[in-house]
């Protein structure tokens, strides 16, 4: 149609094709063409006369610079961590016994992805930490992490000011969530809810026994069905027992101390009356139980896991349950917390385990791959694995958690202080 119409426009008169060239949009716009196939008047950038001012030049309008997401942000941050770190090259962690002997194939797997070698100690953690502030003591600082009881961070490791406050390491997404742990929240053990971050806990629900077979028979046993039957004047004599300080069994009697179905009484009663056997040496106390030299264990320490071994391989123990009228959570042992050294030789490399070590990938490895695990994470967005099945939390049951409660901390410093007059009165 536009064809047609120009040619007959040339053939007008003037007057006319004038005329026609100002109704002809008018024209195409109701016949349905495209309006915007002429530009019109409207459209076009004014034209400077010499009556006024040139009109300014219209100002482009600047993209938009687009935002990095969260998880872009933490991927380069988490990156440039793994370079710090593989630069540093190693990463040395203080263990008590537990995290030593459970979780070395833990700390390989940090080994093998991250690609940072990896010392762990050995032993009980009473001497890695006689050999740590000793080395500290005399300028050497050769530690990054702790894998450390509550108890023996606590008393030894805050007091030397040897630990930093942890939160200000956490960046992984998967940490610095708190909806993601157990009651919406991170989980400490010291008083100022800073330096002894708690990863795992025990179910609190029963309190564990050992007795040899050979000299206790079931029906004997079974006349222990409550908490203060445990210290019925016919078991003098026939316990062992760990000496309470921090290298053994200072932790089980101070949990006993501020337990609401023992306390002060049980425990005076326990030390200074019921004619205990004490050894500082877990294993004695392993080999007294099992080779018959006495029948009853009520304070197993870091011992139970041994027992239960000897159980399992045959030997004359058994392990029994006594139940608890006030069920709670239980993270005394080593195997639950973690502590970041002060001048750490490897920072990057500490800070990179950290992260790993709470993560949800870290904390499933160690739930799918330690057998037999006597702790539950705190995460709660992970498989339950091999936890025992005695040690798992029960859906929306409510714990009492004394070694992560700021309130009991006075309780538990008159504890120590306590218990050490009550020990001091009970040696011979």
């Amino acid at each position: 149609m536009s064809t047609s119409v120009t040619s007959r426009i040339r053939r007008l008169p003037a007057f006319w094709a004038v005329a026609l060239l100002v109704v002809l949009p008018f024209v195409l716009s109701a016949c349905g063409a495209d309006p915007t196939a002429t530009p019109t008047t409207a459209a076009a950038t004014p034209t400077p006369t010499e009556a006024g001012p040139s009109a300014p030049a219209a100002t482009p309008t600047p993209e938009p610079t687009p935002t990095p997401d969260a998880a872009a942000l933490f991927q380069v941050e988490w990156d440039a961590l793994i370079a710090a770190a593989q630069a540093e090259g190693q990463l040395t962690i203080a263990a008590g016994g537990a995290p030593s002997r459970e979780y070395r194939g833990v700390v390989q797997q940090f080994e093998d992805t991250f690609g940072v070698t990896t010392v762990m100690s050995t032993g009980s953690g009473s001497d890695t930490i006689n050999r740590v502030l000793a080395e500290r003591q005399a300028g050497q600082f050769l530690v990054d992490v702790g894998l450390i009881s509550i108890i023996t961070s606590d008393t030894r490791l805050i007091p030397g000011n040897v630990l930093e406050p942890i939160a200000q390491y956490f960046i992984h997404p998967d940490v610095t969530d708190e909806s993601l742990w157990f009651g919406g929240r991170h989980w400490y053990g010291d008083a100022g809810e800073e330096r002894i971050f708690i990863y795992s806990a025990g179910l609190d629900d029963t309190h564990p026994i050992f007795y040899n077979t050979n000299l206790m028979s079931a029906e004997e046993v079974g006349a222990i069905t409550s908490i203060p039957d445990m210290l019925d004047d016919r078991w003098k004599g026939r316990y062992v027992g760990l000496i309470p300080d921090a290298s053994a069994g200072l932790a089980g009697l101070q949990s006993a101390w501020i337990d609401p179905d023992m306390g002060p009484d049980f425990v005076r009663k326990y030390l200074l009356e019921m004619d205990v056997t004490f050894t500082g040496d877990r294993r004695v106390l392993v080999d007294w139980l099992a080779m018959g030299a006495y029948p009853l264990v009520a304070f197993t320490g870091g011992v139970a896991r041994d027992l239960r071994a000897l159980e399992g391989f045959g030997a004359p123990v058994k392990e029994v349950f006594i139940p608890r009228d006030t069920p709670g959570l239980s993270a005394g042992g080593s195997g639950n917390p973690i502590e970041m050294f002060t001048q750490a030789p490897h920072p990057n490399a500490a800070k990179l385990f950290l992260n790993w070590w709470l993560s949800r990938e870290g904390q499933t490895f160690i739930h799918e791959n330690v057998e037999d695990l006597q702790r539950q994470s705190l995460r709660t967005d992970i498989p339950i694995g091999n936890v025992d099945e005695t040690e798992r939390r029960a859906e929306g049951a409510e714990y009492t958690f004394q070694d992560a409660d700021p309130a009991v901390q006075p309780l538990k410093d008159e504890a120590l202080i306590e218990i050490a007059k009550i020990w001091l009165e009970a040696r011979p």
